[in-house]
């Protein structure tokens, strides 16, 4: 049910990427780019300067359910799917802040950005507080015109939580910082690149290009794919765009 990550505030993890990337530069030489990919979703509280201030929350956290299901009964969860054609489920942002801001308001006030795995490991290579649209999609983003829709935060009740956000920008890369090469043993200045998150960067590595192209993940979570052109918004309110 509780499903937190790390009992020293969230440091282990982005400890070990620094491992990691020591021993694979030791095994195949100096990267001229990094590229970033990880799970979305779940619940990332971090400072300014990117470090944690709390354990982070998985996908797989259910303590959201009471506030899914009340947007459920008031309509609030088909409104949304009505705006970007997007179903929440119980480890998204938007049920997990709901469900930490009446159970640990503290835990939100104490940090300054409320992320996802991804963008916290980018900002703690750059120094950058971004995100992307595929993470934001679910379920703030006007889809689109890929940014924040003021609607959605209202219809949830969720308006308080705004300032916890990260602007959401157009794919680019970041210069790494002299904190990210000391963690990671990287030349200052690498380029960094963050996003889309593991599903939509399971399809452009799997080879989806043409509208009506799709992918099937068999894994952690079991996923259907399918490019399309436009979003759809009138069919029952289930799955993710």
């Amino acid at each position: 049910r509780d499903r937190t990550i790390g009992d020293n505030r969230g440091e282990l993890l982005v400890g070990q990427v620094g491992e990691v990337v020591r021993e694979v530069v030791a095994e195949t030489g100096l990267p001229q780019v990094i590229g970033i990919t990880g799970q979305s979703d779940g619940l990332w509280l971090v400072d300014e300067t990117g470090h944690a201030t709390g354990p982070a929350v998985s996908w797989l956290d259910d303590r959201g359910n009471p506030y899914l299901q009340g947007w459920i009964d008031s309509g609030a969860f088909e409104a949304v799917f009505r705006r970007n054609g997007n179903a929440i489920f119980p480890g998204s942002h938007a049920p997990l802040l709901a469900a930490m801001a009446a159970a640990d308001p503290a835990a939100l006030a104490r940090a300054h950005t409320a992320t996802y795995l991804k963008d916290a490991i980018l900002q703690r290579l750059t120094g950058v507080r971004v995100t992307d649209a595929s993470d934001t999609s679910l379920p703030f983003l006007d889809t689109r015109t890929r940014d924040y829709d003021p609607e959605i935060f209202r219809l949830l009740g969720l308006e308080a939580q705004r300032r916890l956000l990260a602007p959401v920008v157009p794919p680019r890369t970041y210069p790494m910082t002299a904190a990210g090469a000391a963690l990671t043993g990287l030349p200052e200045g690498t380029p960094v690149h963050a996003g889309p998150f593991d599903l939509p960067a399971c399809a452009i590595g799997g080879g989806v290009r043409d509208v009506g192209d799709g992918l099937i993940i068999v894994g952690t979570t079991l996923a259907c794919e399918v490019l399309v052109d436009r979003v759809r918004t009138d069919g029952p309110p289930v799955g993710m765009t």
